[in-house]
């Protein structure tokens, strides 16, 4: 597998990938690709519209920001199309066959019937982290307000996805329900130490990181 992340991930409960996804692992520069998109954006839209979005670019040293990214967000049948416009290099053949596996993959985890299972474990794991949080600030004479619960689970949105934002559990599969409860759980292990958050936050990043070694998503293994 030629990628850095997901190719795959959930947008608006709908299964997609990138342009610039598509792209990096084809081995062609992304301004090609939205240029192949524009060009063709009649047939794209044949199978919903084409949604774009615009990444701010990173900071910079010196002050203000790299330039800023334009990215498509294509549905599988678009995704697919993208890549049919792409000359038949051995690096695209190889990428067609993983992302058609990762979409298989993706539908198979979101028919998991063990889905509404996963999802009321990782609520319940909610509470204990809650009461936790109570306790510890209670031992040192604070009071806990609905912001500081709100910020415990952003918390711990920030240690699986790397981003302080509310997550849609809708857009989670079930390995990433898994996870968000593992860390919330973990996440009250360490406030038994009296941890402050900025303390517990690489110790948290750290489970992590030996959850998914130990534990790493399925994949589908395709037959020659």
């Amino acid at each position: 597998m030629t990628t850095k992340s997901k190719i795959v991930t959930l947008h608006k409960k709908q299964l997609t990938t990138t342009s610039e996804i598509i792209a990096e692992n084809c081995g062609i520069q992304h301004k090609n690709a939205l240029a192949l998109i524009r060009k063709y954006i009649d047939k794209f839209q044949m199978f919903n519209p084409v949604a774009f979005q615009t990444r701010q670019g990173e900071k910079l040293p010196q002050g203000g920001f790299a330039q800023s990214t334009e990215i498509a967000i294509l549905n599988e049948p678009q995704a697919t199309f993208l890549i049919t416009l792409f000359r038949n290099t051995d690096i695209v053949i190889n990428f067609k066959s993983e992302l058609v596996a990762e979409f298989w993959r993706m539908r198979e985890i979101l028919s998991d019937l063990s889905r509404p299972f996963d999802i009321q474990e990782k609520r319940d794991a909610h509470f204990p982290m809650m009461d936790a949080l109570v306790f510890a600030r209670e031992a040192v004479g604070k009071k806990t307000t609905e912001r500081h619960f709100i910020n415990e689970n952003l918390f711990c949105n920030r240690a699986l996805t790397g981003k302080w934002e509310a997550l849609n559990e809708s857009d989670l599969d079930v390995y990433d329900l898994r996870l968000l409860k593992a860390i919330r759980s973990h996440n009250v292990v360490l406030m038994q130490y009296n941890l402050k958050q900025s303390e517990r936050q690489d110790a948290l990043d750290q489970y992590v990181i030996a959850y998914r070694a130990k534990k790493p998503r399925l994949k589908l293994v395709i037959s020659k």
